[in-house]
């Protein structure tokens, strides 16, 4: 095996397992680097979730960390070079021993420090961690020191599915890695490592967003859907004292029109309106919204700090139901500050969903089955868990009324049709979910008796009326005992009437007898 020995004054590490740390190097050793294994002399970089300012330096190795990979993060990787001294401008070149002393001290972490530069014959390659895996393979071929800078972390996810989105509010400080690497523990003919793993971190982001009140009937004109969001203040920038930036941005869907923010508390304090601002339409669907720390307060913001908001937002009138309204959001702080610095915002912050449902019956006479108008109607929630209508009367509580949705009065051709009743929330809403609803009638169409029997509606997440007929709803027409008696008839009336006749025909010919004896 071909070898040179090279008197190793320093390496820079730029690794870490949990994090990067400042550069540390290798005791002076007379370890030999192998130069055939230099063509096939790698990085393997593998992304991590956590605190990218806490742990140890790492020792090139894989350490395979308890913590989440994430995927879909790029990085651009240099080569550096240097002017030795005597010497023309050229890449390092750790073959040679006055570069292993050219690099001793090296801190890359505030950019490439001033005595070299990018090599311009290797140029800037770009590399990005498999969306699976969160590792990728970084062929440097040379031994050499590379430059390492994390460029766009937006839509990181997480590699175990490949899918969830991880938001990350603090992206990890530009790093270097000498390859080779000197090993921890080595022994004679084994002291260095030609694959050289890298292991940082990124800071993710704490913050939630759920979906709070919603009003069980949507299609109420003054009826609110309200998002709770919690936002956690970042560390701070290295250098930095306070904050200048920190919010969050909520990039409405068409589907929802903004009201307001209210509710706002730091660690659980209100904060004065004066302590932050607000932007954003509160007449054209699917606004902007956006919401930021006054300049003036930032001070009072520390690492770890809890600010809570409630976003009140209304359904939109051209939204029918047929899809689950989605409502995401944005971080917003020094490190990451959506749509304001040009850049893509990236992936949102995953919030809770909501979903709606609708149905449509007839209104029908019991016996006939003629269609009836003007029969009216409340809706009543029976509670989360139900599956009828157990226990509801005329006298429950309705969450909407036929004077709130002219839907719940029976029309021309008998329809009663109700859309935009809450189904279900969450970050996950199945695709079969339900909900059991209680229509009861509060007056019924002219001629005809109440139904006082509620009846059981299952309700479906983003079905529209138009496509969901229930039946029918039946009535029976008013039974004369209900109402006042016609005057008696029968066969003690024909009585009394003959003996009536019977009285005239008496009197008639007593009148004919007395007035023949006059004439006589």
């Amino acid at each position: 095996m071909k070898t040179k020995k090279l008197i190793a004054a320093a390496a820079v590490a730029g690794l870490s397992l949990m994090g990067l740390a400042a550069p540390a190097f290798a005791e002076t050793s007379t370890a030999e680097i192998d130069t055939t294994k230099e063509a096939d002399s790698k990085i393997v970089l593998t992304k991590y979730e956590g605190p990218s300012t806490t742990g140890t330096a790492g020792d090139g190795t894989a350490a395979n960390p308890a913590r989440k990979k994430l995927g879909n993060v790029k990085f651009e990787v240099r080569k550096l070079a240097y002017t030795p001294t005597g010497g023309t401008l050229r890449a390092v070149d750790l073959t040679k021993t006055e570069d292993w002393t050219a690099i001793k001290d090296l801190d890359c972490s505030d950019g490439i420090p001033d005595t070299f530069s990018a090599d311009a014959t290797y140029g800037t390659k770009e590399y990005t961690t498999g969306q699976n895996t969160g590792t990728v393979d970084i062929p440097v071929g040379d031994f050499s020191v590379y430059y390492i800078t994390e460029t766009a972390y937006q839509d990181a996810v997480d590699a175990a599915d490949g899918a969830t989105a991880v938001k990350v509010v603090t992206p990890v400080e530009d790093f270097c890695v000498t390859v080779p690497f000197p090993k921890a523990s080595a022994t004679a003919g084994n002291e260095w490592l030609y694959t050289v793993n890298v292991e940082p971190k990124n800071t993710s982001s704490a913050d939630t967003k759920t979906a709070g009140e919603i009003t069980a009937a949507q299609s109420q004109e003054d009826a609110t859907l309200e998002w709770d969001i919690s936002l956690t203040v970042p560390p701070l920038q290295a250098g930095k004292t306070v904050y200048t930036k920190f919010g969050m941005v909520d990039d409405l869907p068409d589907s929802l029109v903004f009201v307001e923010i209210k509710d706002v508390k730091h660690e659980g304090t209100d904060l004065a309106a004066t302590n932050y601002t607000v932007t954003g339409s509160t007449t054209e669907a699917g606004a902007v919204v956006k919401f930021d720390v006054a300049e003036g307060y930032m001070a009072s913001l520390t690492a770890g700090d809890q600010v809570t908001l409630t976003v009140v937002t209304k359904l939109a009138e051209g939204y029918t139901g047929a899809t689950a309204v989605s409502n995401d959001f944005y971080p917003k702080n020094d490190n990451y500050d959506p749509y304001g610095d040009g850049t893509n915002p990236g992936t949102p912050t995953e919030g809770e969903d909501a979903a709606f449902g609708g149905f449509q019956l007839t209104k029908k006479s019991n016996d006939t089955k003629a269609e009836l108008s003007g029969a009216e109607f409340k809706i009543v929630d029976p509670g989360a868990t139900a599956t009828d209508c157990t226990g509801v009367t005329a006298e429950s509580e309705a969450v909407l009324t036929a004077a709130q949705d002219s839907g719940l009065i029976s029309d021309a051709n008998g329809k009663v049709a109700v859309d935009k009743l809450l189904v279900a929330k969450g970050k996950t809403i199945a695709a079969d979910a339900s909900k059991v609803y209680c229509l009861v009638e509060t007056k019924a169409p002219a001629g005809y008796a109440l139904n006082e029997t509620p009846m059981a509606l299952t309700i479906k997440a983003n079905q529209v009326s138009t496509g969901y007929t229930m039946g029918e709803f039946l009535n029976t027409r008013v039974n004369k005992d209900d109402i006042p008696s016609l005057p008696l008839t029968g066969a003690q009336g024909r009585v009394l009437l003959i003996i009536a006749g019977l009285a005239v025909l008496g009197l008639a010919a007593g009148f004919g007898l007395r007035t023949a004896r006059k004439n006589h």
